[in-house]
């Protein structure tokens, strides 16, 4: 079979939010795409492959569309009748084919092209569980690996790529003839694992802790509302506040591994400063109370620019309570 390119045409007026590829076992693409049109403008056209199950959905509600044939596939318009004059609409276009992907031996390969909104367009690539991905191709294209899945950051309008992975299939199945396992030998089996386990644990756990006991000092928190700075005061030192003192360990080693330079391209200004920011205090996750309480940085501003690198999986955030803890992900340093 050969890979038809996904191509999907849009105006200016279009933004393009997020595009998800779900390839199965068979080579199967599920394909949705979410967007945004304008009723400014006459007509959108979405050229896409020989497809099935073909839906544009607004809000939960079917949306009408017109469809022709041509070349390698058709030419989709969806009815912006009840779009406003400069009026906008999100829309998902959900659809089925297996014109993106061909196989050679245990080679498989999927590829295609479409129109994208940089700097805010995220292709999601999910590939069969138990894949191995291979290289992609071209080299320079911005993306992080999420176990069986690419997620992929176009810098440009138009955005080709071509990936290639190896399907190994599901996990072994024993024949039926295979004979049972004494129970017995089973559970001494279980124990033995179990223990194991636990002695492996304990001595990581030992590593873990001494190294860190080689690079830590001892000092006192300040508490407000929740935990927004920290520094090492000299023994027999009291910091009062109205929320009380604790004593903790902090760490005095810092983050030396520096940003792939690919990734700052495509920051802007505020953004390279917040990853800067906890490059600089990690490696370990910060507060965000910490980066405001640092930076002076506008709240609703600097919450804005967490959720834009969250979402571009450039940073984690992790909830605990009322504290909100960030670190960068690991694909970001060189």
């Amino acid at each position: 079979m050969t890979a038809l390119y996904l191509i999907l045409s849009a105006v200016s007026a279009q933004t393009i939010s997020q595009i998800q590829l779900n390839i199965t076992s068979s080579g199967m693409a599920f394909v949705t795409e979410e967007f945004t049109i304008s009723g400014s403008e006459p007509s959108v056209e979405l050229f896409i492959p020989v497809h099935k199950n073909l839906q544009i959905m607004s809000a939960g509600i079917g949306i009408p569309y017109t469809s022709r044939n041509v070349e390698g596939g058709f030419i989709i318009s969806p009815d912006q009748q009840n779009i406003p004059a400069g009026g906008v609409k999100d829309m998902t276009l959900n659809y089925e084919t297996q014109y993106l992907t061909s196989k050679n031996g245990s080679l498989w390969s999927v590829s295609f092209r479409t129109k994208a909104t940089p700097r805010k367009t995220i292709i999601k690539l999910h590939l069969p569980s138990n894949s191995t991905i291979l290289p992609p191709s071209p080299p320079d294209v911005l993306f992080s690996v999420d176990r069986d899945s690419l997620w992929l950051y176009p810098q440009t309008d138009e955005f080709n790529f071509t990936c290639n992975y190896e399907y190994a299939g599901g996990p072994a199945v024993l024949p039926k003839d295979v004979p049972e396992i004494n129970v017995v030998v089973a559970i001494i089996l279980t124990a033995v694992i179990i223990i194991t386990a636990v002695v492996a644990i304990a001595i990581v756990y030992h590593l873990i802790r001494k190294r860190m006991a080689s690079s830590k000092s001892v000092g006192k928190v300040e508490i407000e509302k929740d935990v927004v700075h920290s520094e090492p005061v000299a023994s027999g030192e009291h910091k009062k506040t109205d929320l009380g003192e604790i004593e903790f360990e902090f760490k005095t080693e810092r983050n030396n591994a520096s940003i792939k330079q690919t990734v700052l391209n495509v920051l802007d200004d505020e953004e390279k400063n917040i990853v800067s920011f906890i490059q600089e205090h990690g490696p370990d996750d910060v507060t965000q109370a910490f980066i405001y309480k640092t930076t002076r940085m506008p709240k609703s501003s600097l919450s804005e620019v967490i959720k834009r690198l969250e979402k571009r999986n450039v940073l984690e955030c992790r909830r605990q309570g009322r504290v909100n803890w960030i670190k960068l992900k690991k694909w970001v340093f060189d």
